[in-house]
Protein backbone atom coordinates (compact mmCIF):
# COMPACT_ATOMS: atom_id res chain seq x y z
CA UNK A 1 0.00 0.00 0.00
CA UNK A 2 3.00 2.49 0.52
CA UNK A 3 4.25 1.91 -3.04
CA UNK A 4 0.59 3.62 -4.19
CA UNK A 5 1.10 6.45 -1.87
CA UNK A 6 4.45 7.28 -3.58
CA UNK A 7 4.49 9.24 -6.86
CA UNK A 8 5.64 6.62 -8.83
CA UNK A 9 2.64 4.52 -7.40
CA UNK A 10 0.13 6.93 -8.29
CA UNK A 11 1.62 7.35 -11.96
CA UNK A 12 1.21 4.01 -12.40
CA UNK A 13 -1.97 3.65 -11.12
CA UNK A 14 -2.89 6.56 -13.59
CA UNK A 15 -1.25 4.68 -16.36
CA UNK A 16 -3.34 1.74 -15.78
CA UNK A 17 -6.66 3.70 -15.60
CA UNK A 18 -5.83 5.21 -18.93
CA UNK A 19 -4.63 1.85 -20.36
CA UNK A 20 -8.37 0.80 -19.30
CA UNK A 21 -9.68 3.29 -21.47
CA UNK A 22 -8.02 2.57 -24.36
CA UNK A 23 -8.72 -1.18 -24.09
CA UNK A 24 -12.59 -0.72 -23.58
CA UNK A 25 -13.15 1.92 -25.67
CA UNK A 26 -12.59 -0.31 -28.60
CA UNK A 27 -15.33 -2.68 -27.39
CA UNK A 28 -18.77 -2.67 -28.73
CA UNK A 29 -21.04 -0.68 -25.80
CA UNK A 30 -24.28 -1.13 -27.92
CA UNK A 31 -25.84 -3.70 -29.58
CA UNK A 32 -28.82 -3.94 -30.99
CA UNK A 33 -31.54 -3.63 -34.52
CA UNK A 34 -32.69 -0.60 -36.40
CA UNK A 35 -36.04 -0.54 -38.15
CA UNK A 36 -35.05 0.99 -41.40
CA UNK A 37 -36.05 0.52 -45.03
CA UNK A 38 -32.39 1.61 -46.24
CA UNK A 39 -30.66 -0.70 -43.92
CA UNK A 40 -33.35 -3.17 -43.04
CA UNK A 41 -33.87 -4.36 -39.28
CA UNK A 42 -30.29 -5.87 -39.27
CA UNK A 43 -28.01 -5.84 -35.71
CA UNK A 44 -26.15 -3.24 -35.11
CA UNK A 45 -23.39 -2.57 -32.53
CA UNK A 46 -22.06 0.85 -31.41
CA UNK A 47 -18.23 0.94 -30.09
CA UNK A 48 -17.15 3.21 -27.04
CA UNK A 49 -15.36 4.98 -28.91
CA UNK A 50 -18.31 6.11 -31.06
CA UNK A 51 -20.51 5.99 -28.05
CA UNK A 52 -18.31 8.70 -26.05
CA UNK A 53 -15.95 10.14 -28.39
CA UNK A 54 -13.50 11.44 -25.34
CA UNK A 55 -12.91 8.38 -23.23
CA UNK A 56 -9.56 7.61 -24.71
CA UNK A 57 -8.50 11.79 -24.22
CA UNK A 58 -9.80 11.79 -21.06
CA UNK A 59 -8.17 8.83 -19.49
CA UNK A 60 -4.71 10.55 -21.07
CA UNK A 61 -5.50 13.29 -19.23
CA UNK A 62 -5.98 11.87 -15.42
CA UNK A 63 -2.60 10.39 -16.85
CA UNK A 64 -0.87 13.17 -17.66
CA UNK A 65 -2.34 14.88 -14.27
CA UNK A 66 -1.39 12.45 -12.36
CA UNK A 67 2.59 13.76 -13.65
CA UNK A 68 2.14 16.92 -12.88
CA UNK A 69 1.47 16.36 -9.58
CA UNK A 70 4.51 14.48 -9.10
CA UNK A 71 6.45 17.49 -11.09
CA UNK A 72 4.97 20.21 -9.10
CA UNK A 73 5.02 21.32 -5.38
CA UNK A 74 2.27 21.70 -2.97
CA UNK A 75 0.05 24.17 -4.58
CA UNK A 76 0.55 23.05 -7.80
CA UNK A 77 -0.49 18.76 -6.60
CA UNK A 78 -3.75 20.26 -5.34
CA UNK A 79 -4.59 21.87 -8.87
CA UNK A 80 -2.79 18.78 -10.51
CA UNK A 81 -5.51 17.11 -8.09
CA UNK A 82 -8.60 18.82 -8.87
CA UNK A 83 -8.08 18.34 -12.40
CA UNK A 84 -7.72 14.92 -12.12
CA UNK A 85 -11.12 14.71 -10.44
CA UNK A 86 -13.10 16.80 -12.37
CA UNK A 87 -12.01 14.96 -15.44
CA UNK A 88 -12.57 11.74 -13.23
CA UNK A 89 -16.50 12.84 -13.00
CA UNK A 90 -16.66 14.06 -16.61
CA UNK A 91 -15.70 10.58 -17.73
CA UNK A 92 -18.27 9.01 -15.14
CA UNK A 93 -20.96 11.26 -16.44
CA UNK A 94 -20.19 10.72 -20.02
CA UNK A 95 -20.29 5.99 -19.33
CA UNK A 96 -23.71 7.48 -17.52
CA UNK A 97 -25.23 8.76 -20.16
CA UNK A 98 -24.55 5.81 -22.51
CA UNK A 99 -26.26 3.29 -19.90
CA UNK A 100 -29.41 5.43 -19.27
CA UNK A 101 -30.01 5.84 -23.13
CA UNK A 102 -28.71 2.83 -25.09
CA UNK A 103 -31.29 3.13 -27.78
CA UNK A 104 -30.96 6.43 -28.52
CA UNK A 105 -27.27 6.43 -28.70
CA UNK A 106 -27.25 3.68 -31.12
CA UNK A 107 -30.21 5.22 -33.51
CA UNK A 108 -28.01 8.47 -33.72
CA UNK A 109 -25.16 6.36 -34.61
CA UNK A 110 -26.73 4.45 -37.50
CA UNK A 111 -28.25 7.80 -39.07
CA UNK A 112 -25.02 9.06 -38.79
CA UNK A 113 -23.35 5.95 -40.57
CA UNK A 114 -26.13 6.18 -43.30
CA UNK A 115 -25.74 9.83 -44.18
CA UNK A 116 -28.73 11.14 -42.48
CA UNK A 117 -29.51 13.78 -39.50
CA UNK A 118 -31.33 12.91 -36.71
CA UNK A 119 -31.56 9.74 -35.11
CA UNK A 120 -33.29 6.30 -36.56
CA UNK A 121 -35.70 4.33 -34.42
CA UNK A 122 -33.73 1.64 -32.53
CA UNK A 123 -34.26 -1.12 -29.79
CA UNK A 124 -30.45 -1.00 -28.57
CA UNK A 125 -29.03 -2.37 -25.08
CA UNK A 126 -25.92 -1.87 -23.39
CA UNK A 127 -23.33 -4.60 -23.19
CA UNK A 128 -20.78 -5.40 -20.48
CA UNK A 129 -18.02 -3.34 -21.40
CA UNK A 130 -19.75 0.43 -20.43
CA UNK A 131 -20.67 -0.91 -16.81
CA UNK A 132 -16.46 -1.93 -16.91
CA UNK A 133 -15.68 1.60 -17.68
CA UNK A 134 -16.78 2.74 -14.66
CA UNK A 135 -13.51 1.39 -13.39
CA UNK A 136 -11.37 4.22 -15.12
CA UNK A 137 -12.86 7.02 -13.52
CA UNK A 138 -13.24 5.44 -9.68
CA UNK A 139 -9.53 4.83 -10.78
CA UNK A 140 -9.43 8.43 -11.63
CA UNK A 141 -11.02 9.72 -8.01
CA UNK A 142 -8.37 7.37 -6.25
CA UNK A 143 -5.43 8.92 -8.46
CA UNK A 144 -7.29 12.72 -7.60
CA UNK A 145 -7.06 11.76 -3.89
CA UNK A 146 -3.81 10.26 -3.65
CA UNK A 147 -2.20 13.42 -5.83
CA UNK A 148 -3.84 15.52 -3.30
CA UNK A 149 -2.44 13.93 -0.08
CA UNK A 150 1.13 13.50 -1.92
CA UNK A 151 0.66 17.68 -1.97
CA UNK A 152 1.96 17.61 1.88
CA UNK A 153 3.45 13.79 1.93
CA UNK A 154 5.47 13.55 -1.26
CA UNK A 155 8.75 15.27 -1.06
CA UNK A 156 9.90 19.07 -3.39
CA UNK A 157 10.92 18.16 -6.64
CA UNK A 158 14.62 17.59 -6.10
CA UNK A 159 17.44 19.96 -7.01
CA UNK A 160 19.55 17.04 -9.09
CA UNK A 161 19.15 18.65 -12.59
CA UNK A 162 19.82 22.35 -11.22
CA UNK A 163 22.63 23.25 -13.90
CA UNK A 164 25.95 23.49 -11.89
CA UNK A 165 26.76 26.39 -10.00
CA UNK A 166 23.02 27.22 -9.76
CA UNK A 167 24.10 28.21 -5.23
CA UNK A 168 25.05 31.57 -4.49
CA UNK A 169 26.22 31.64 -1.52
CA UNK A 170 24.41 34.90 0.99
CA UNK A 171 25.91 37.96 2.44
CA UNK A 172 27.22 37.40 5.83
CA UNK A 173 25.01 34.08 5.92
CA UNK A 174 22.02 35.41 4.71
CA UNK A 175 19.66 32.60 2.85
CA UNK A 176 19.61 32.42 -0.74
CA UNK A 177 16.46 31.41 -2.57
CA UNK A 178 17.03 28.05 -4.95
CA UNK A 179 15.72 28.73 -8.49
CA UNK A 180 12.95 26.03 -7.79
CA UNK A 181 11.79 28.61 -4.90
CA UNK A 182 12.22 32.03 -7.45
CA UNK A 183 9.96 30.46 -9.95
CA UNK A 184 7.53 29.71 -7.04
CA UNK A 185 7.97 33.32 -6.55
CA UNK A 186 7.13 34.68 -10.30
CA UNK A 187 10.81 35.51 -10.98
CA UNK A 188 12.61 33.90 -14.10
CA UNK A 189 16.05 32.61 -12.27
CA UNK A 190 17.81 32.20 -15.84
CA UNK A 191 18.11 36.07 -16.68
CA UNK A 192 21.16 38.02 -14.95
CA UNK A 193 19.04 41.05 -13.23
CA UNK A 194 18.63 39.63 -10.10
Amino acid sequence: MSFLRSRPGTIVLAAVTALLAVILAGRPWITGTVDDAMIGGSLQSVTGTDAVTGLVALGLVILAGSVAAAATRSVGRRVAAVFVLLTSLGMAALVVRVLLDPSGILGAMTASATGRTGSLTADGAATVWPYLALVPPLLGLVVAALAWRGATAWPLPSSAYDRPGSERPGQRGERVATDWELLSEGEDPTTDAR
